[in-house]
């Protein structure tokens, strides 16, 4: 039998998948903070033994300092339970350390072949990475692992928008949306999909709820927004995607929204105007708004 994917769920899987309780988040915290003193004591240990022996090269060593640990030197890190690799590789992602986080990871994994979150968490330092199909590699190791986890399904179809692998990062999205069906961030990604796919009706089906909420979620709000406009746009909703753009600024200061209206304006104004129309303006993306980009939150 062939290896089941990610996005090659049954109807029989999901059943199951929802009749799997997975570890909540708060919980997942608790777990981490708990396990992450034991993994405090050991770098302290650590530190301790390489303070009182001094590194060869007859520099001076820093008792305080952290290891400056290279990647053959992992290998001596005593760690003996997946978390404390999972710990460490995460505290050194909150210093930004990325590449340090992986190799971690990589070096506990081979100790830990099948710890799920092991894979998880590599394949999110990797995303962060911009290293998009090996972060992709590494979602789908921890799929065959615990294909029942919505989180999962939720970092994989980030990542898959990233690679322009639209129709896979739906599938993923409605797993995820199965168990959470009001996260507006997911619904608002599953319509972008949708809009870079050509089914622009489709998509204002996903969208249009979003901007009509009342979110605190205004990331999301602000995103599905754009998209919406740029849907009415695309099916010819001129004045409609023009009023639309004219709310939205009055609800985001954002740049990508003046940009998008002056876009539209000047698309009205050659379709109705008795001078031959100049070349069609292209519509504004959220890419091209730097604006945007810069306050972007990775959500």
């Amino acid at each position: 039998m062939a290896r089941q994917t990610f996005t090659g769920l049954e109807s029989q899987d999901l059943r199951d998948w929802e009749a799997t309780p997975t570890l909540a988040n708060s919980d997942w915290s608790v777990v981490v903070f708990i396990l992450g003193l034991s993994l405090g004591w050991h770098l302290a240990g650590y530190r301790r033994r390489a303070a009182a022996d001094p590194p060869a090269t007859g520099d001076t060593a820093n008792p305080d300092a952290e290891p400056n640990l290279e990647p053959q030197d992992l290998t001596q890190l005593p760690f003996t339970q997946a978390i404390q690799w999972l710990a460490y590789g995460k505290d050194l992602e909150q210093a930004d350390q990325y590449e340090p986080a992986i190799a971690v990871y990589k070096e506990g994994l081979k100790r830990f072949p099948r710890n799920f979150r092991l894979w998880h968490e590599q394949g999110l330092a990797l995303a962060k990475l911009q290293r998009f199909e090996e972060a992709i590699a590494s979602y789908d190791r921890a799929y065959e692992l615990r294909p029942r986890d919505p989180s999962l399904a939720h970092e994989r179809g980030d990542t898959l928008l990233q690679l322009e692998r639209y129709e896979e990062a739906i599938t993923a999205f409605d797993i995820y949306l199965k168990y959470t069906p009001d996260s507006e961030h997911i619904r608002s990604d599953r319509g972008y999909a949708l809009y870079q796919l050509g089914c622009y009706e489709e998509a204002l089906q996903w969208l249009n709820p979003i901007v009509q909420s009342q979110s605190s979620d205004r990331y999301s709000v602000r995103h599905a927004h754009f998209y919406q406009i740029n849907c009415l746009w695309q099916l010819g909703e001129l004045e409609t995607a023009l009023k639309s753009c004219r709310e939205a600024m009055r609800q985001y200061p954002d740049s990508c929204f003046k940009e998008q209206q002056e876009a539209l304006r000047q698309r009205i104004a050659d379709l109705t105007s008795d001078a031959e129309p100049s070349e069609p303006t292209p519509e504004p993306t959220l890419e091209s708004a730097a604006a945007v980009a810069t306050s972007s939150e990775n959500t």
